[in-house]
């Protein structure tokens, strides 16, 4: 079985122990986390203007932000013709019962 997993970063077996072993409460936690952290460069990014203008310019235009919550490598990036901020992810298997990420973060993105 795979998994595919880009939204945890901190993991003591090899994906967030939150999302596959307790409540989901946990992993919404983290996601709210991962969430805000971005927000927050958005935020900053925007300066002194405040605009709703300004701040979906700085939205949509996210390079290599890594918040907290994500996996090593999986990166933010959007631009004003992708909105999408996650194309990258980790392939896991179930081992037992644990989950185990494998090979290298590769591309998402469909056709390309």
């Amino acid at each position: 079985m795979i998994c595919f997993c880009g939204s945890v970063k901190s993991a003591p077996v090899s994906c967030n122990e939150a999302a596959f072993t307790t409540s989901r409460s946990d992993a919404g936690v983290i996601y709210g986390y991962t969430v805000a952290q971005t927000l927050a460069q958005v935020l900053k990014n925007s300066g002194d203007d405040l605009t709703r203008a300004n701040i979906m310019k700085q939205a949509a235009s996210l390079k290599n932000l890594e918040p907290g919550g994500l996996l090593p490598g999986v990166k933010i990036n959007t631009s004003a013709t992708d909105f999408a901020p996650l194309s990258q992810l980790q392939l896991m298997r179930f081992k037992g019962d644990t989950w185990e990420r494998f090979g290298e973060t590769i591309s998402s993105d469909v056709g390309g």
